[in-house]
């Protein structure tokens, strides 16, 4: 399952049924030709057998590696015999989200190799340079709160080594072990969620991430010509955010019931309306001229580039806090170093 759980994976195989099928293929010939792997041959076989893609995805093998957005798509296409464009969307989808999983992971690089070289230098120092000077100070009095912590520390991991290292692997094998289980993804993910959706600068990203995603379900459902307020249950479907979640269920609710959408969008919690309000009153304009579609369209490529200019907000932002960081730690030592100096030189003079 590791290749079909791959999003750039999926996009080609979505894209290589796209092909095949405008070439005149059947589906069980495209699946057939596209396959490259156990996952994927079986997904042929089934569909051989006569049953559906749809039910075959959401089948138990293959429902942890197909999201609900890729089935429900499916479904319906195999309602309207729409299916080769849908494949196409998809792969285009899954690509959009690739590239967007790519800068964040590349956003996060820097800071991540900073934060783990001042660690390895803190180690260093604590291990190497504080046991040969920390003798000197023994009978200095008034040592400096910082001092007294960064010799403490020292001793500590000279000492009791092997009791932090057993701790460190008792818990990371925990942390392996029981990390599946629905009581621990169910802490992370409110730990993930609350601290991306608080912290500064990266919120931007959170919630923007949340609602180009959003819009880009809506749009792509949309031309290919399924309905507004099923497009929106696509939509709400894929997001991962459970508060989130909610609030673009309230759309897709509210929509069902009559209101119009640039109506529903109201019913957003602030901090994600604020983000598109400005494009309220062009989806109303869309909703009255028959534009809808390309509303939302535009309205999309509008939030990508905003999100894309949060990836690069951050990338500029981390940087000099990073540096002020680093300064702050080395600024600390030097001080908790140099002022016991200082007192021993006096009290030798």
């Amino acid at each position: 399952m590791i290749k079909i759980k791959n999003l750039q994976y999926r996009s080609l195989w979505y894209k290589k049924n796209y092909y095949y099928l405008k070439s005149g293929q059947s589906l069980s010939s495209a699946t057939k030709i596209a396959s490259d792997c156990q996952e994927t041959m079986q997904i042929h076989q089934e569909v051989d057998s006569g049953l559906k893609l749809s039910d075959i995805l959401s089948d138990i093998d293959f429902n942890t590696c197909f999201s609900k957005t890729e089935i429900s798509f499916i479904r319906v296409a195999e309602q309207t015999g729409n299916i080769d464009n849908i494949f196409l969307s998809l792969s285009n989808l899954l690509k959009d989200q690739q590239v967007q999983k790519e800068k964040l992971i590349n956003a996060f690089i820097y800071p991540i190799l900073v934060l783990c070289m001042t660690f390895a230098l803190l180690l260093l120092i604590l291990l190497v340079i504080i046991p040969k000077i920390a003798p000197l100070f023994k009978d200095l009095k008034n040592l400096p709160i910082t001092t007294k912590v960064i010799i403490f520390l020292s001793e500590h991991l000279i000492q009791y080594w092997y009791i932090d290292l057993i701790s460190v692997f008792v818990l990371s094998f925990a942390f392996i072990y029981f990390k599946n289980t629905r009581f621990v993804l169910h802490y992370i993910s409110q730990l993930r969620r609350i601290t991306l959706s608080k912290l500064l600068y990266v919120k931007e990203i959170y919630f923007y991430w949340h609602i180009e995603k959003w819009l880009k379900v809506v749009h792509m459902s949309m031309d290919s010509g399924i309905t507004i307020s099923d497009a929106l249950l696509f939509a709400s479907e894929s997001v991962n955010d459970p508060d989130l979640k909610v609030q673009f269920e309230k759309v897709q609710t509210s929509v069902h019931k009559g209101n119009t959408c640039a109506q529903s969008l109201r019913l957003l919690d602030k901090p994600v309306y604020k983000k598109i309000k400005d494009w309220e009153s062009i989806i109303e304009s869309g909703e009255k001229t028959g534009t809808f579609t390309e509303v939302f369209g535009i309205c999309h490529t509008n939030i990508k580039e905003n999100l894309f200019n949060a990836f690069e907000r951050f990338q500029r932002m981390v940087e000099p806090m990073l540096i002020i960081f680093v300064g702050i730690i080395v600024l600390v030592i030097c001080i908790s170093i140099i002022l016991p100096m200082y007192q021993l030189t006096q009290s030798l003079q």
